[in-house]
């Protein structure tokens, strides 16, 4: 049984107030994790308006318009608070955009008590719809980032949005990064790509829901937005993750700070709570994709003695 937890760092909200709390709950409960940072910002200037005010086809973090605005239940003052949020973030990050990797003892903090952190992109907006000479400078520019702030290269690497095509997987076999995370599935594997296995293990979500648009979303936030109890959104993320463990399956999911650090965060909490109370295994993304690659090469040998 082993349960895992993917961070996914993609607005500055959730950076600034999100990660500290986060930290907080998961050192309360002795948990590590596997946090990803974009290492730019979530959107520079003409990326913004190019996508989230033309095209409008990929909301900024917390600028989701829901059903439901103007009623007076608890969820619709939520959503009403997340709008006015959202506006006022998509502002800040048109005139007022502000590097991640500026926001030093923060990701340092992450790093000193012990969890992973490996890279979400530099401009998360761009991921929207790269082109494959940008999807490169992507890599370029997140890797070396990364690098100048700790000294190292990243060793794992999550897509935003789960994009997944051959050009991300052949960057990311090229830059070297030990794990990916850029599809939802069942287990870990070596990908193939060109018809040959890459070095590095792909680890999917394994924990997560589908929204109307089609989109990959956050178990916890997807529940939040249906009108649910905060007792009953607790009960759908634990129950799935039970089936997993049951089953003996990986049980991995992801959040976001700026939902489950913030206004999630005592659900998140009650979740961590149960995970942590049922005495499974919890390991980082690097910890899984180390013992894969040993287990895999264990059993390539003996297959040729």
């Amino acid at each position: 049984m082993m349960f895992a937890l993917r961070i996914d760092i993609d607005s500055l909200k959730g950076l600034r107030e999100g990660v500290p709390r986060l930290l907080d709950t998961l050192s309360k409960y002795d948990m590590k994790a596997s946090f990803f940072s974009v290492m730019g910002w979530e959107g520079d200037f003409l990326s913004t308006v190019k996508y989230r005010v033309i095209r409008a086809k990929a909301p900024m973090p917390s600028t989701t318009v829901v059903k439901g605005l103007g009623s007076k239940d608890k969820h619709s003052f939520l959503n009403t608070t997340r709008l006015v949020s959202g506006y006022s973030e998509l502002l800040r990050c048109l005139f007022f955009p502000v590097k991640f990797s500026h926001e030093k003892d923060i990701l340092y903090r992450i790093k000193e008590e012990g969890h992973e952190l490996g890279v979400h992109g530099y401009v998360h907006v761009k991921w929207h719809n790269l082109k494959k000479n940008e999807t490169e400078k992507e890599f370029q520019q997140m890797t070396s980032s990364y690098e100048k702030l700790f000294g190292e290269r990243p060793k794992g690497f999550a897509s935003p949005r789960f994009i997944s095509n051959n050009t991300v997987r052949e960057l990311t076999e090229k830059h070297g990064f030990k794990y990916s995370s850029l599809t939802y599935g069942e287990k870990p594997f070596f990908p193939v790509l060109n018809g040959q296995l890459c070095s590095h293990v792909e680890i999917p979500v394994t924990i997560d829901m589908i929204d109307d648009k089609g989109l990959i979303v956050p178990i916890l936030y997807y529940f939040s937005r249906t009108g649910l109890s905060d007792s009953k959104i607790v009960e759908e993320a634990t129950k799935r993750i039970d089936e997993k463990l049951r089953a003996n399956k990986l049980a991995s999911m992801y959040i976001h700070p700026k939902d489950e650090g913030r206004y999630l965060q005592p659900l998140f909490e009650k979740v961590i709570k149960h995970v942590h109370d049922c005495g499974c295994e919890v390991k980082t993304f690097e910890e899984i994709a180390v013992e894969y690659t040993k287990q895999a090469k264990g059993e390539e040998i003996g297959n040729h003695s």
